[in-house]
């Protein structure tokens, strides 16, 4: 489903489509300046475990690429915040029964010599209720109501003040760091923060795996976001594109496999 037009927020109450659901990555969005008038956007990517899948480059708000299919647009996320993104914060979350998932700002496209901070099970269950919640809150849950900004109900956004948005869920005492509820360390040494804010040039978000109380050896690094000045999104996922000699290789085997199938059936006939 590629990101419809662009249409008028709607009053009504909106539910993303698909609806969300637990282990779903949400792009989250908002203006860390004017958190109190500007509301925040959200975008549900589905499930983690298909999106840790992807290879290569993916593109997450064009035309389908890669053999993924985006659900937004950038001319829409620009939209959304009066017609730039320059300074505004983005991140990346999920949870699942097992891990977390969640983005920390690095400075280049290498692979961070930090890793992302230890959670214990406490923390943990902080940040996956809070994640849920902000899930749910762009789905329409529990009175929140979610503006569509397409026709599709791919792309919503939620008044800060709600207590189901980004800004309510994801910030904690001065409302400026996104920390979750103060679950997430966001030091340097554990980590850093977990929010870019778009500039002039492309900035960059790790996204990292975690397992609630694993010491921080044991965390994956899946990747890296790419946030453009143009509104551009895209995800570098750690696994490699196959080389093209690699698929042929892939393809002699198979059907080196099937010759002896049919080799072996004659035998046995």
């Amino acid at each position: 489903m590629a990101g419809a037009a662009l249409v008028a927020a709607s009053p009504t109450q909106a539910q993303l489509s698909p609806a969300y659901s637990a282990g779903d990555l949400l792009l989250n969005f908002r203006n860390p300046s004017t958190t109190a008038t500007t509301p925040d956007v959200t975008v549900d990517l589905g499930q983690i475990s298909v999106f840790s899948g992807l290879t290569g480059t993916t593109a997450l708000d064009t035309t389908a690429n890669n053999g993924y299919t985006p659900l937004f647009t950038s001319s829409e996320l620009n939209t959304a915040f009066g017609g730039s993104v320059s300074g505004i914060g983005f991140s990346a979350v999920a949870a699942t029964a097992g891990d977390l998932f969640l983005t920390r700002v690095q400075s280049t496209t290498s692979a961070p010599t930090t890793k992302s901070a230890s959670v214990s099970g406490a923390a943990f269950n902080t940040f996956a209720n809070a994640v849920n919640a902000i899930g749910g809150g762009a789905s329409g849950a529990n009175g929140t109501v979610a503006s569509s900004l397409d026709a599709g109900n791919r792309i919503v956004s939620v008044t800060t003040a709600q207590t189901q948005s980004y800004q309510s869920e994801g910030t904690f005492n001065s409302g400026n760091t996104i920390n979750y509820g103060g679950a997430i360390n966001t030091v340097a040494g554990a980590g850093g923060l977990m929010e870019s804010a778009a500039g002039s040039s492309p900035v960059y978000s790790a996204l990292w795996e975690q397992a609630p109380n694993a010491a921080s050896s044991a965390d994956t690094y899946l990747g890296y976001f790419t946030f453009d000045p143009n509104g551009e999104v895209d995800f570098t996922s750690v696994n490699a594109v196959p080389e093209p000699s690699t698929y042929g290789l892939i393809a002699c085997a198979g059907f080196l496999a099937l010759v002896f199938r049919r080799k072996l059936r004659s035998l046995t006939a």
